[in-house]
């Protein structure tokens, strides 16, 4: 199988602002890990207690393996944004900036206390820990490693349930056969409400990673990375939602496609929103 060749982001979101913070940043929890795997243990559990302003409570479990190299602060992104926390990840660091979860509202539930838990699963080493900005409370704890978790115990959701919301979908399902030889060059755009940027991923791939699902799985990883929440249906369908930036959130509005490889007609198919 041929991976992708190219992925790059066109008009990429500003990082998070490294402390001291911005006068204007509102009040945020700052999940530090360290600045080399190698630091690290092999692997660990992680979980993320949060207590909003509305007095909400979340709690968001992400399993870690530091083996596999830094990847460790991309995956917790994933899982926060996966979740409706409105995260940023500094991507001059490995460094998530998390301001709250999302609302309905184009302004999220605002973090007032955050609490890390660590809980070594194999080897010894540097984890992560939090650091507050504007009076957020935060702590950071390592649990016991052969401590039993307590089945009579009920943990709050990992984020809140939104409902549904509109989002653009791209069905790679239309795209031609292809040779085995092929290889396209596409371009995904995408349109804020609230923002005058437009946002594209750039990338090149062999026909077959598109039907296999590998390329969707792939996108969707990589815009929730960017702070936009996205996810695969099926193998050939992507579904983009919306981007948050520290504690606002940015419906998208419009989809587009563009490629110097194919025909208008074989370019995957968009459907924009309203669509509940």
């Amino acid at each position: 199988m041929r991976a992708l060749l190219l992925m790059c982001w066109l008009a990429a979101p500003a990082p998070a602002a490294d402390l001291p913070e911005k006068k204007d940043d509102p009040p945020h929890a700052v999940l530090k890990f360290p600045d080399d795997p190698r630091k690290g243990p092999k692997s660990w559990e992680m979980t993320l207690e949060m207590t909003t302003a509305s007095g909400a409570t979340y709690e968001l479990p992400v399993n870690l393996d530091g083996s596999k190299g830094n990847v460790y602060c991309g995956w917790t992104q994933v899982a926060a944004v996966t979740a409706n926390w409105m995260s940023d990840r500094d991507w001059s660091s490995y460094t998530l900036h998390i301001y709250g979860v999302r609302t309905k509202e184009s302004k999220g539930d605002p973090v007032k206390s955050l609490v890390l838990t660590n809980r070594l699963v194999d080897g010894k080493g540097e984890l992560p820990r939090l650091e507050a900005v504007g009076g957020v409370k935060v702590e950071t704890r390592e649990a016991d490693p052969e401590a039993k978790p307590d089945p009579a115990r009920k943990a709050p959701p990992a984020g809140p349930d939104l409902g549904k919301q509109a989002y653009v979908e791209f069905d790679f399902s239309t795209l031609p056969p292809g040779g085995k030889c092929d290889l396209w060059n596409m371009t995904l755009k995408l349109h804020m409400g609230g923002r005058d940027e437009v946002y594209g991923e750039e990338f090149g791939f062999a026909p077959e990673y598109a039907r296999d699902g590998g390329l969707c799985r792939l996108l969707a990883d990589r815009f929730r990375e960017a702070s936009l929440k996205a996810e695969r249906v099926g193998k050939t369908t992507l579904r983009v939602y919306g981007l948050t930036r520290k504690d606002r959130y940015y419906p998208v509005l419009k989809g587009e496609v563009e490629s110097p490889d194919l025909k208008a007609k074989d370019l995957p198919k968009v459907t924009n929103p309203p669509r509940l």
